[in-house]
Protein backbone atom coordinates (compact mmCIF):
# COMPACT_ATOMS: atom_id res chain seq x y z
CA UNK A 1 0.00 0.00 0.00
CA UNK A 2 0.83 3.11 -0.87
CA UNK A 3 0.21 6.28 1.52
CA UNK A 4 -0.23 10.01 0.21
CA UNK A 5 0.22 11.79 3.28
CA UNK A 6 -0.87 15.16 2.32
CA UNK A 7 -4.23 13.74 0.86
CA UNK A 8 -4.89 11.06 3.60
CA UNK A 9 -5.32 8.68 0.99
CA UNK A 10 -3.65 4.96 1.19
CA UNK A 11 -3.71 3.20 -1.87
CA UNK A 12 -2.51 -0.17 -3.27
CA UNK A 13 0.61 -0.75 -5.44
CA UNK A 14 0.57 -3.36 -7.68
CA UNK A 15 2.63 -6.36 -7.54
CA UNK A 16 5.24 -5.20 -10.00
CA UNK A 17 4.92 -1.53 -8.62
CA UNK A 18 6.85 0.22 -5.74
CA UNK A 19 6.15 3.57 -4.41
CA UNK A 20 8.65 6.04 -2.32
CA UNK A 21 7.91 9.10 -1.00
CA UNK A 22 11.54 10.46 -0.80
CA UNK A 23 10.56 13.67 0.97
CA UNK A 24 12.46 16.57 1.12
CA UNK A 25 15.41 17.41 -1.32
CA UNK A 26 17.77 20.06 -1.59
CA UNK A 27 17.73 20.46 -5.45
CA UNK A 28 14.94 18.32 -7.59
CA UNK A 29 17.07 18.28 -10.38
CA UNK A 30 20.21 16.43 -8.39
CA UNK A 31 17.23 14.13 -7.24
CA UNK A 32 16.02 13.78 -10.52
CA UNK A 33 19.50 13.34 -11.83
CA UNK A 34 20.33 10.99 -9.09
CA UNK A 35 17.35 8.78 -10.37
CA UNK A 36 18.11 9.12 -13.53
CA UNK A 37 21.66 7.39 -13.06
CA UNK A 38 20.20 4.80 -10.69
CA UNK A 39 17.68 3.51 -13.21
CA UNK A 40 19.69 4.26 -16.56
CA UNK A 41 16.76 6.58 -17.58
CA UNK A 42 17.93 9.72 -19.64
CA UNK A 43 16.33 12.77 -18.42
CA UNK A 44 15.91 16.17 -19.99
CA UNK A 45 18.84 18.23 -18.33
CA UNK A 46 16.41 21.32 -17.76
CA UNK A 47 14.46 18.87 -15.81
CA UNK A 48 13.40 20.19 -12.17
CA UNK A 49 14.81 24.37 -12.68
CA UNK A 50 11.74 25.55 -11.59
CA UNK A 51 10.20 22.54 -10.47
CA UNK A 52 9.05 21.93 -6.68
CA UNK A 53 8.41 18.67 -6.56
CA UNK A 54 8.62 15.83 -8.63
CA UNK A 55 7.54 12.38 -9.58
CA UNK A 56 9.89 10.00 -11.02
CA UNK A 57 9.18 6.62 -12.87
CA UNK A 58 12.17 4.34 -13.34
CA UNK A 59 12.38 0.86 -14.20
CA UNK A 60 13.89 -1.59 -11.75
CA UNK A 61 15.10 -5.27 -12.64
CA UNK A 62 11.03 -6.65 -11.35
CA UNK A 63 9.45 -3.75 -10.72
CA UNK A 64 8.74 -0.30 -11.53
CA UNK A 65 9.39 2.44 -9.03
CA UNK A 66 7.52 5.34 -8.33
CA UNK A 67 9.73 8.24 -6.50
CA UNK A 68 7.92 11.67 -5.07
CA UNK A 69 10.14 14.24 -3.87
CA UNK A 70 9.70 17.88 -3.07
CA UNK A 71 11.70 20.85 -2.30
CA UNK A 72 10.76 22.23 1.55
CA UNK A 73 9.47 25.55 1.26
CA UNK A 74 9.71 26.07 5.21
CA UNK A 75 6.16 27.33 4.67
CA UNK A 76 3.52 24.93 5.60
CA UNK A 77 1.13 26.31 2.74
CA UNK A 78 2.97 25.89 -0.06
CA UNK A 79 4.71 22.74 1.22
CA UNK A 80 0.80 21.12 1.87
CA UNK A 81 0.18 22.35 -2.00
CA UNK A 82 3.28 20.61 -3.44
CA UNK A 83 2.84 16.96 -1.60
CA UNK A 84 -1.04 17.65 -2.71
CA UNK A 85 -0.12 18.19 -6.42
CA UNK A 86 2.60 15.49 -6.62
CA UNK A 87 0.40 12.94 -4.71
CA UNK A 88 -2.17 13.60 -7.06
CA UNK A 89 -0.27 12.71 -10.11
CA UNK A 90 0.39 9.48 -8.36
CA UNK A 91 -3.24 8.98 -7.85
CA UNK A 92 -3.71 9.82 -12.03
CA UNK A 93 -1.02 7.78 -13.22
CA UNK A 94 -2.48 4.72 -11.36
CA UNK A 95 -6.24 5.22 -12.06
CA UNK A 96 -6.88 5.89 -8.63
CA UNK A 97 -8.66 9.51 -8.69
CA UNK A 98 -11.76 7.69 -8.01
CA UNK A 99 -10.29 8.16 -4.55
CA UNK A 100 -9.98 11.24 -4.69
CA UNK A 101 -13.40 12.00 -5.95
CA UNK A 102 -14.78 10.38 -2.48
CA UNK A 103 -13.09 12.49 -0.26
CA UNK A 104 -14.12 15.32 -2.01
CA UNK A 105 -17.59 14.50 -1.94
CA UNK A 106 -17.54 13.21 1.42
CA UNK A 107 -15.36 15.27 3.10
CA UNK A 108 -15.68 18.41 1.85
CA UNK A 109 -18.85 18.56 -0.47
CA UNK A 110 -17.36 19.07 -4.17
CA UNK A 111 -18.77 16.88 -6.62
CA UNK A 112 -16.32 16.54 -9.46
CA UNK A 113 -15.42 14.15 -12.61
CA UNK A 114 -11.79 14.66 -12.41
CA UNK A 115 -11.30 12.19 -15.33
CA UNK A 116 -13.75 14.56 -17.39
CA UNK A 117 -11.93 17.61 -16.95
CA UNK A 118 -10.12 18.80 -20.23
CA UNK A 119 -8.05 21.84 -21.28
CA UNK A 120 -8.12 23.28 -24.39
CA UNK A 121 -7.28 19.35 -25.80
CA UNK A 122 -3.92 19.52 -23.45
CA UNK A 123 -3.40 16.63 -21.83
CA UNK A 124 -0.49 17.98 -19.75
CA UNK A 125 -2.89 21.37 -18.89
CA UNK A 126 -5.54 19.03 -17.89
CA UNK A 127 -3.67 16.90 -15.34
CA UNK A 128 -2.07 19.95 -14.26
CA UNK A 129 -5.53 21.03 -13.59
CA UNK A 130 -6.60 17.63 -11.73
CA UNK A 131 -3.29 17.92 -9.49
CA UNK A 132 -3.77 21.93 -8.43
CA UNK A 133 -7.23 20.34 -7.18
CA UNK A 134 -5.75 17.31 -5.49
CA UNK A 135 -3.58 20.53 -3.52
CA UNK A 136 -6.58 22.20 -3.12
CA UNK A 137 -8.20 19.45 -1.22
CA UNK A 138 -5.36 18.78 1.07
CA UNK A 139 -4.41 22.65 1.62
CA UNK A 140 -8.47 22.59 2.76
CA UNK A 141 -8.24 19.42 4.66
CA UNK A 142 -5.30 20.61 6.29
CA UNK A 143 -6.71 24.07 7.24
CA UNK A 144 -5.47 26.07 4.71
CA UNK A 145 -7.47 28.76 2.41
CA UNK A 146 -7.12 27.88 -1.15
CA UNK A 147 -7.88 31.56 -1.49
CA UNK A 148 -5.46 33.16 0.16
CA UNK A 149 -2.84 32.06 -2.40
CA UNK A 150 -1.87 34.67 -4.86
CA UNK A 151 -0.43 34.63 -8.02
CA UNK A 152 -0.81 31.81 -9.22
CA UNK A 153 -0.89 29.67 -12.78
CA UNK A 154 -3.76 29.83 -14.90
CA UNK A 155 -4.11 26.17 -14.63
CA UNK A 156 -4.48 26.72 -10.30
CA UNK A 157 -7.00 29.41 -11.12
CA UNK A 158 -9.06 27.12 -13.11
CA UNK A 159 -8.75 24.53 -10.56
CA UNK A 160 -10.05 26.95 -8.00
CA UNK A 161 -12.49 27.95 -10.25
CA UNK A 162 -13.58 24.18 -10.85
CA UNK A 163 -13.64 23.43 -7.09
CA UNK A 164 -16.01 26.37 -6.21
CA UNK A 165 -18.16 25.74 -8.58
CA UNK A 166 -18.60 21.97 -7.60
CA UNK A 167 -19.12 22.86 -3.89
CA UNK A 168 -22.74 21.32 -3.24
CA UNK A 169 -24.51 23.52 -1.20
CA UNK A 170 -25.36 22.59 2.52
Amino acid sequence: MARLKALGIWVPTFPFCAYHDDGYVSSIRAHAEMLSRKYGKPIDINTGCKASGMIFTGEGVLRTHYHIFYLNKKDRTLDVMVRGHEETHFLELHGFLDKLERKLLEEQRVRINLDAIQVDNDDTKGQEVIAHIGEIYAMVKNGLDPHAVRSQTEEFNYARSLYNESRIAA
